[in-house]
């Protein structure tokens, strides 16, 4: 595995980074590989992830991973409106698809707070006579989507304080309503003294993070239009995200021939952390192999690869 940190410069002239992962044993003509396009969740970044994106490299080549604006990689930004990072990903796709994938086919997929970020990025309209401002994935992958959190998540006493917070001072700092244990029964992990000190060093402003819930609850109406074929993954143990809401957003899906829900019994949300992780993975790998592999072909008079959608 090869890992290089990149940069480009986003509409509103914000210099944003991203990790582009490529498998060393690469052979493109012998064994043609999708690229991905990987959008991390809520406080997560490509190099706390290296683990989970080598497994992601046996099926796909190159992965390109936009830490969001705030966080990881693009931590020195200040949280914005979370449709910016929607606005964000657009710029990012235009810039990195063309430029690393070529006419490779590829598959967006998102995280958490990140597979809401796609689920927004694709319910918007396309503009197919600029192509360079909207490239399409040939699939899609939702990895524990933070469309409605879990029912134990925000209790009364969290809520109450973090109302009062929001009218009164929303700027202020406030921790998540979880800790480290429910994201993940790792014991290696759950041990660690940096992933421990991650979530207790981890605040975020009140007004940001009722922002976030309005923007997550909305994603799923974003689906309704997609024609690519989806693969949803649910961890069947989330206590972070409701997998029953999950569960619902996959039955809403317009229907599809390839679509795929894969759930998995004990496993919780950050599945990354996890130690089913590659089981995941493995999955939705199986999945993308049985998928049509179209390379994309060039538009005349455009400036962008015309993608092949499945």
């Amino acid at each position: 595995m090869t890992f290089a940190i990149h940069s480009w410069t986003a509409a509103d002239g914000a210099e944003l980074r991203y990790g582009l992962l490529t498998s060393s044993d690469d052979a493109p003509l012998k064994n043609p590989r999708r690229g991905m396009v990987f959008v991390p969740g809520l406080g997560g970044s490509v190099k706390n992830s290296l683990v989970f994106f080598n497994a992601l490299l046996q099926h796909f080549s190159p992965i390109v991973v936009p830490d969001l604006r705030g966080f990881g990689l693009n931590e020195h930004h200040p949280l914005p409106n979370p449709i910016q990072f929607v606005d964000d990903l657009n710029g990012l796709i235009a810039h990195a698809a063309p430029l690393h994938t070529g006419q490779q086919p590829w598959m967006l997929g998102g995280i958490s707070l990140g597979g809401c970020v796609v689920s927004h990025y694709l319910g918007q309209p396309v503009n197919k006579a600029n192509l360079s401002t909207f490239l399409l994935p040939d699939s899609v992958w939702l990895l524990a989507p933070a469309v409605q959190e879990h029912p134990q998540m925000f209790r009364w006493r969290y809520v109450a304080k973090t109302l009062w917070t929001l009218f009164t001072r929303p700027q202020t700092l406030i921790q998540l309503p979880y800790g480290l244990e429910a994201l993940t029964q790792n014991p290696a992990v759950l041990a660690s003294k940096q992933y421990q000190q991650h979530m207790a060093d981890f605040y975020i402003p009140a007004g940001f993070l009722w922002q976030l819930r309005r923007f997550n609850r909305s994603a799923g109406l974003q689906l309704h239009g997609v024609t690519q074929p989806i693969h949803l993954s649910i961890p069947l143990a989330d206590r972070i995200i409701c997998p029953t809401a999950m569960e619902r957003l996959f039955q809403q899906l317009p229907l599809h021939p390839h679509h795929f829900c894969g759930r998995y019994p004990g496993l919780y949300h950050d599945v990354p952390l996890e130690i089913q992780m590659p089981a995941v993975v493995a999955d939705v790998g199986a999945w993308a192999s049985q998928l049509p592999f179209v390379l994309r072909r060039t538009q005349p008079n455009a400036s962008a690869p015309f993608p092949s959608v499945v």
